[in-house]
């Protein structure tokens, strides 16, 4: 009977750059009895808001609006990039989760700042 794998383990940021951010994690202890299928990244983007126009001069609004990501990576990897991010960008709640072929996912490993 297939059950949940065990989450990915020894999460971490290897490395970050103005638009890169590089993870590195092993996999899990458990696979809930079927192969890896599967790793799920969820992160939350802060983009600034738009700059708007205050008597003719551009102000940047001190608001920034959350955007949720949800990324499948494939099941091979114990490694992933995250390219092409806008520079000066923050992130919070980085997230990994295991997914096996049977469709169960693990919990999420938050991923420290």
């Amino acid at each position: 009977e297939p059950r949940s794998p065990s989450a990915p383990l020894f999460v971490e940021v290897s490395d970050v750059t103005s638009n890169s951010i590089k993870l590195k994690f092993l996999t899990p202890a458990d696979s809930g009895g079927v192969p890896i299928a599967d790793y799920e990244l969820r992160y939350i983007e802060l983009v600034p808001k738009d700059t708007r126009s205050v008597d003719g001069k551009k102000t940047l609004k001190e608001k920034t609006e959350e955007i949720q990501r949800l990324l499948k990576i494939g099941g091979s990897f114990t490694g992933f990039t995250l390219r092409n991010l806008r520079g000066n960008t923050l992130f919070k709640s980085i997230q990994l989760a295991a997914i096996n072929d049977s469709g169960l996912r693990s919990k999420y490993v938050e991923i420290p700042d």
